[in-house]
């Protein structure tokens, strides 16, 4: 099956945890140590740093592009920005919905962040970006089921295809969102200092994923959790960016090891996440 992580097959589950934890152990033995850092840092303990708006640096952002925080944020912002306008006019400028493409160029972002996590989450970021490129595909023909989607809205593409007897596209978006929903479980728990990576991760799969996967993957899933990265490392990745700022995003970027580093960012990213999450509900 080509999907290990968000559409799970039911046939030959025990087969695929077995290759799937040779396949993490390997990873783990070739991939390469980075070595250990001098100072500790406290993980999302608190930020004196605005996020301002990236500026390309070398023109990369293809999708083995490293993760940057910051365009994360500014594309979910594009994203949830209508939906926050309406809500705040009392939904007088009628229904909005939640345009397609740039939720789509804001979740390639998302997978990003699975790189950060650890060597066990390759798979995990190669359905997500399958999936994506699924509803890319969907979008780029502009019909489903031979009618034209207009808008190009997700909820335009869900309606249609109930319309008309398809549910990849929509299956495919339901799987999306279960991966959201536990990224940002995720980043909501690890805003408790006194909460490990590893009991962070395992307390939101199991407050989301979990409920849609069988024994076998649950079984793989807590394989990986045991490769997660630490908290300071995990914290240094979120605040190096692919692009170039007036101000380092955080005191560790620039060599200063101060407690506290992307509190605030992470604030940002969660609250323009949560409309969309609502949205899809």
């Amino acid at each position: 099956a080509s999907s290990c992580f968000l559409l799970l097959p039911p046939a030959s589950s025990c087969f695929l945890l077995t290759c799937g934890v040779v396949w993490w152990c390997g990873v783990v033995a070739i991939s390469p140590r980075n070595p250990s850092t001098s100072g500790r840092l406290s993980f999302f303990a608190g930020s004196s740093m605005s996020v301002s708006d990236p500026t390309p640096d070398s023109g990369e952002d293809g999708e083995d592009a490293p993760f940057c925080l910051v365009e994360l944020i500014n594309r979910f912002e594009r994203v949830s920005a209508p939906l926050r306008d309406v809500k705040g006019q009392g939904g007088e400028g009628g229904e909005v919905e939640i345009d397609a493409a740039r939720f789509l160029d804001a979740y390639r972002e998302v997978a990003r962040i699975f790189d950060l996590l650890g060597p066990g989450f390759g798979f995990v970021k190669a359905d997500v970006v399958n999936k994506v490129g699924i509803l890319e595909n969907i979008l780029s023909e502009g019909r489903v089921g031979g009618v034209p989607l207009i808008p190009a809205t997700l909820e335009s593409l869900v309606r249609t295809e109930l319309a008309h007897g398809e549910r990849r596209g929509s299956r495919t978006l339901l799987r999306l969102r279960w991966a959201l929903e536990f990224l940002s479980r995720f980043l909501h728990t690890m805003q408790d200092t006194s909460v490990s990576m590893r009991c962070g991760a395992t307390s939101a799969y199991k407050d989301t994923l979990a409920h849609h996967h069988p024994w076998a993957i649950r079984q793989l899933v807590k394989v990986a959790f045991l490769g997660l990265t630490s908290r300071e490392k995990f914290a240094r990745s979120l605040c190096v960016c692919r692009f170039k700022h007036p101000e380092p995003l955080c005191a560790c970027t620039s060599g200063h090891h101060e407690p506290g580093t992307c509190a605030l960012h992470i604030t940002r990213l969660l609250h323009s996440m949560d409309p969309v999450l609502q949205q899809l509900l």
